[in-house]
């Protein structure tokens, strides 16, 4: 093989690439990963100065009196050469008019976390006041947020979950420093409710997710929250959660006892006496349930207040709702290419696990601003689809 020969391939190999890494940066131009499509661009332009300069220096030769054989493998690459050149000034017009698409399509999806943040401010401030408010009580004292203590923890869950994944999203270092005070405040206002619901939820939520989307991280993630909980079990200095768990589910005579242990088996024992059309919604209201020395109206469970207040035939609808939905909001994140609407249809799913891990506990369908709050942000996931995703 001679040096022309030689020469040639060496262009061929080097445009080729640099052509490679120009379409590959249109197509994460068109999913609005510019910093990526700019990374390719320049990856590309220093694999096609490589091929120019060695065409360059066959320049320089034959200018310098040597004699080139013209063969048709030189041909091929000069015309490979030229070609890249044209892809990489086509590349660089199609990502400038991509991104002007772009800003256009997302003119307002941008702001949907910053806004859901926003929302959350005036429910965080409640709590806060609360909190100061019990100081001296706060041994004993549940904080309720202007409200009752398991909704407001339930809320403070959806906003904590928020916290998470908007840090994840965002990449410049001043936001996530912004962000992390929000995820303490969260966290330190969930301990203070002292919710057990909302104490697991939150890791199992997570946990499961990242089963779904990715289950080798999902599985590490498992292990490490399995081993920060046992510690937290063992060695926990009066954590109000931890203690109320541990007392409890520590034992099998304790998990008998347990006020919602009783209440499961009582709405079981009812939802059996009244199978077809229920009881029907708050028909314990202002009253005791029976077996329980606490004043209670509901049965602390989303299906099996379902079949007590509706019927095992409403029970089946709102189970295949429930499955559907989630199989719906599956496909929709995993279709996505955008990160940004990704994100926000993560968050969705995860506000929607969040809420049925929840619902084992409390009905989570009487807490009419928490629940509002869950189909508004489901409801954004499908909205910010393109509008031929809409119409399907």
């Amino acid at each position: 093989m001679n040096d022309v020969q030689m020469a040639s391939f060496k262009i061929i190999s080097a445009v080729g690439t640099a052509k490679s890494y120009y379409i590959e940066a249109i197509r994460f131009s068109e999913n609005g990963e510019f910093e990526k499509a700019q990374e390719n661009m320049e990856k590309g332009k220093e694999s096609y100065k490589e091929g120019h300069e060695v065409h360059f220096k066959l320049i320089q030769e034959e200018a310098g009196g040597g004699n080139q054989d013209v063969t048709v493998l030189l041909v091929h690459a000069e015309d490979q050469l030229m070609s890249t050149e044209t892809i990489q000034l086509l590349a660089e017009q199609m990502i400038n008019t991509n991104k002007r698409l772009y800003k256009l399509e997302n003119k307002y999806i941008k702001y949907i976390l910053p806004i859901l943040i926003l929302f959350s401010f005036p429910s965080m401030y409640k709590g806060i006041l609360d909190f100061y408010a019990h100081y001296n009580d706060i041994a004993w004292y549940r904080i309720a947020g202007g409200t009752y203590t398991t909704k407001y923890a339930a809320e403070l869950g959806i906003y904590f979950l928020l916290g998470i994944f908007s840090i994840a999203y965002y990449k410049k270092i001043y936001i996530k420093l912004l962000l992390i005070p929000y995820i303490i405040i969260n966290l330190g206002l969930i301990f203070l409710t002292q919710s057990r619901n909302t104490f697991i939820a939150i890791p199992l939520t997570i946990i499961f997710l990242y089963i779904i989307v990715d289950w080798k991280k999902g599985i590490i993630i498992l292990l490490i929250l399995l081993g920060g909980l046992g510690i937290l079990f063992k060695y926990n200095h009066n954590i109000a959660n931890v203690n109320r768990i541990k007392s409890t589910i520590s034992t099998v005579e304790k998990i008998k006892v347990d006020t919602r242990y009783i209440l499961f088996k009582e709405g079981i024992k009812r939802a059996k006496n009244h199978l077809l059309i229920g009881e029907g919604f708050y028909s314990n209201k202002g009253g005791k349930l029976p077996l329980v020395n606490e004043n209670m109206e509901h049965y602390h469970n989303i299906f099996i207040e379902t079949a007590v207040t509706q019927g095992v035939f409403t029970l089946i609808v709102y189970i295949i709702f429930i499955i559907t939905l989630f199989i719906r909001m599956l496909k929709n994140y995993f279709k996505e290419d955008d990160r940004l609407k990704r994100y926000i249809k993560l968050y969705a799913l995860a506000v929607f696990i969040f809420s049925i891990l929840y619902g084992l506990f409390e009905p989570i369908f009487y807490f009419e601003k928490i629940y509002q709050l869950i189909f508004t942000i489901i409801a954004i996931s499908f909205i910010i689809d393109d509008n031929e995703s809409k119409i399907s």
